[in-house]
C-alpha cells in the first residue's frame, strides 16, 4: 500500500511539473498524452529535463504499453528509453521482448534491440526491431514493424527443425509481412535462397496465408515424386504475383503465376498464366489440359472494379477480348462480364445481381457463350441454421439451362445436413448428409435425385499418459435416383467402407510424437479393396513426416510437410 502511495505522489508530482510549462505540457497532454508508473524511485532532472524511474516501470500511451526495470524519459527530445534484462512493449495483440527501447512518442518511432516478437505461431527474431507509423497516405496500416538481419521460425525448440534467415523483413499487422533476402534452412543445411518473399493476411480466416516458403514433398510408387509449392514475391512497391507450382512423375502439374504492376493508385496491369494437366475424373487414362494467359487492365476505387484485356487459349488457340464490371452497393452486387472469340467470330456474354439478405443469398443471372449457360437462372442458398441439433442449410435453383447442347427448363431443391456429437467422453459420431433433386420441365418432365451420405465413428482410447489408441469407420454413400437430362447433373454412385486404427505414442514436452496407422478403403459396389496402407508418422511442432506401404499397390511412399 505504502509504495502505492508513493507511486500516485510522483505521477501527480510530475503532472505538476508538466503544468508549469504550458508548451511542453500542451504537447503531452493533447496531442501524446502518457501514463509513468513505478514500484521504485521515480526522480525529475531539473537541470538535464529528465526523468528517471526504476524497478517496474510501466510506460502507457495511446499506442502501447512499456514494461521494464529502468526508463528516461527526455521531456525536451520526447524520447523513451527503457533497458533492463526483459523489456517488453504491448499493442493490442502484438508484444515485442528485448533488452533495450528508445521511442519517441511525438513521432511515434522507435526501436527495440535484441529482440522478438511472435505473429500467431511464426516467431521472429533481429538485432534491431523497428516500428513506426506508416507514411500520410497508407490508410491500410495501423503500423509498421521492419527487422533489419531477421530469423523467423514455427518451431519452438533452441536448435529449431527449420529457420528462415533474410536480410530485412517489414510486418504490416493484421496485413502482409513482406521478407527480403530469404535463406531457408533446414537444421543447419540451407536448402535454397529467394529474392524477396510475402505472407498475407487473410481477413476471412483471421490468419496469415503460406507462412513458410518450404515446399511439401512426396513419393508415392504410382505417382512418383510429388511436389507442391506457393511463391508470393514482392518487387519493389510496384510489382507482386503468386507463383504457384505442383507436380508428380505421372505428369500431372498444376502450375500458375498471378502477376500485378502498381500503375497508378487506382490502376495495375494483372496478368495471369496457367498450365494445368490433371487426370480425367471420368477417365483415368484420359488427361484435362489447361494452358492460357490473360493479361489486361484494371481499375479498382470503392465500390467499382473494372478489367479489360485479352486472353489466349494455347490449346484450343483462340484469342478472346474481355471486359468485366463489378459494382457493390450494400448489400447487393452487379456484375457483367463480355467476351468476343476473335478466332471464331462469337460472344460470350454474362450479366447478374447478388443480393446477400439475413437469411439466404440470391442470384440472377444470365450467362451466353460459355460450355454451361444460364437463359437465366436464379438460385437462393440459405444461410446455415441450427436445426433439432443439426446444422442444416437449404437451397433453391430455377431456370432455363443449355448444356452439351441440350436446353431444358429446370428446378432444384437442396438440402444439406450436418452433426457431430459424442456419444461418450471418447466416442465421437460425424454425420454429414445432402439431398438435391432436380425436376426437368418442358417436353423432358423427368426428375432426377442425388443423394450422398457421410458417417464417421471414432474412438479414442487412453492407455496410459503417453499411449491412446484410437479407431474409426466411415461409410460414405452416393446414390441416385431418375435420368438426368443434362450430363454435367450427373453423378456416380458409390458406396465404400474406409476403417482405421492409429496409436500414438506422446513424447514429453514439445518434442511431438510418433504415430502408428493402418487404414483402408473398401468398395461395396465392386466388393474390392482400392487401398490398404501402413503409415509411420512423426509429428513434430513445426513439421511432419511419414512413411507408408500400400498393400494393395504394393507401392510405398512418403511426405515431408512445414506446418
Amino acid at each position: 500500500m505504502f509504495k502505492g502511495i508513493i507511486r500516485k505522489i510522483l505521477l501527480i508530482n510530475i503532472l505538476m511539473f508538466i503544468a508549469v510549462y504550458p508548451v511542453l505540457a500542451d504537447e503531452l497532454s493533447t496531442d501524446n498524452p502518457y501514463s509513468l508508473t513505478a514500484e521504485g524511485e521515480i526522480v525529475y532532472d531539473n537541470h538535464q529535463g529528465l526523468i528517471r524511474s526504476e524497478g517496474g516501470v510501466v510506460f502507457e500511451s495511446a499506442d502501447f504499453r512499456v514494461e521494464s526495470d529502468n526508463m528516461i524519459i527526455d521531456l525536451e527530445k520526447t524520447i523513451v528509453t527503457a533497458t533492463g534484462d526483459i523489456v517488453k512493449i504491448i499493442s493490442d495483440e502484438q508484444v515485442l521482448i528485448g533488452n533495450k527501447l528508445i521511442y519517441n512518442y511525438n513521432t511515434r518511432m522507435g526501436s527495440v534491440y535484441q529482440a522478438s516478437t511472435k505473429v500467431e505461431d511464426l516467431n521472429l527474431a533481429g538485432d534491431e526491431i523497428k516500428f513506426m507509423p506508416p507514411p500520410k497516405n497508407n490508410i491500410k496500416d495501423d503500423m509498421i514493424i521492419e527487422l533489419e538481419q531477421a530469423y523467423l521460425t514455427t518451431c519452438v525448440f533452441d536448435n529449431p527443425h527449420y529457420h528462415v534467415k533474410a536480410n530485412s523483413l517489414e510486418l504490416y499487422p493484421d496485413n502482409r509481412i513482406i521478407i527480403k533476402g530469404v535463406k531457408f534452412y533446414l537444421g543447419k543445411v540451407m536448402v535454397y535462397y529467394f529474392p524477396s518473399y510475402v505472407i498475407k493476411y487473410d481477413e476471412k480466416t483471421g490468419t496469415y496465408q503460406n507462412v513458410t516458403p518450404f515446399p511439401n514433398i512426396g513419393y508415392d510408387s504410382k505417382n512418383g515424386l510429388l511436389l507442391e509449392m506457393h511463391y508470393p514475391y514482392q518487387i519493389g512497391e510496384k510489382t507482386e504475383g503468386l507463383i504457384t507450382a505442383g507436380f508428380n512423375d505421372e505428369g500431372e502439374r498444376h502450375n500458375s503465376l498471378k502477376h500485378n504492376y502498381q500503375l497508378a493508385d487506382n490502376y495495375k496491369w494483372v496478368t495471369n498464366v496457367v498450365d494445368k494437366k490433371e487426370e480425367d475424373d471420368d477417365d483415368e487414362d484420359e488427361y484435362e489440359r489447361t494452358q492460357l494467359i490473360d493479361s489486361g487492365l484494371n481499375y479498382r476505387k470503392g465500390r467499382v472494379n473494372v478489367y479489360t484485356g485479352l486472353r489466349y487459349d494455347f490449346i484450343d488457340d483462340e484469342t478472346i477480348a474481355k471486359s468485366r464490371v463489378n459494382y457493390n452497393l450494400g448489400r447487393y452486387s452487379f456484375y457483367t462480364g463480355l467476351g468476343y472469340n476473335l478466332t471464331i467470330k462469337d460472344w460470350e456474354e454474362k450479366y447478374g445481381v447478388i443480393y446477400r439478405g439475413n437469411k439466404a443469398v440470391y442470384e440472377l443471372k444470365y450467362v451466353s457463350g460459355y460450355d454451361r449457360e444460364y437463359l437465366p437462372y436464379l438460385s437462393i442458398k440459405g444461410k446455415t441454421t441450427n436445426f433439432a441439433g443439426f446444422n442444416t442449410n437449404l437451397s433453391l435453383g430455377l431456370g432455363r439451362v443449355r448444356d452439351d447442347g441440350i436446353t431444358a427448363n429446370k428446378a432444384v431443391v437442396g438440402l444439406a445436413l450436418g452433426r457431430s456429437f459424442y456419444l461418450t467422453d471418447n466416442f465421437r459420431i460425424g454425420l454429414n448428409s445432402d439431398l438435391a433433386y432436380h425436376q426437368y420441365f418442358s417436353s423432358f418432365n423427368e426428375a432426377y435425385q442425388i443423394y450422398n451420405t457421410s458417417l464417421t465413428g471414432a474412438y479414442q482410447l487412453v492407455l496410459s499418459p503417453t499411449v491412446s489408441l484410437k479407431p474409426f469407420l466411415t461409410y460414405k454413400l452416393t446414390d441416385t435416383y431418375g435420368t438426368p437430362v443434362l450430363s454435367d447433373d450427373k453423378e456416380d454412385k458409390e458406396r465404400e467402407l474406409k476403417p482405421g486404427v492409429e496409436l500414438t505414442y506422446h513424447l514429453p514436452g514439445d518434442e511431438g510424437a510418433w504415430k502408428v496407422g493402418i487404414e483402408g478403403n473398401y468398395d461395396l459396389e465392386l466388393e474390392v479393396w482400392d487401398e490398404k496402407t501402413i503409415r509411420l508418422t512423426r509429428d513434430y511442432d513445426c513439421m511432419s513426416a511419414f512413411l507408408e506401404y500400400d498393400t494393395v499397390a504394393s507401392g510405398f511412399g512418403f511426405g515431408i510437410e512445414i506446418k
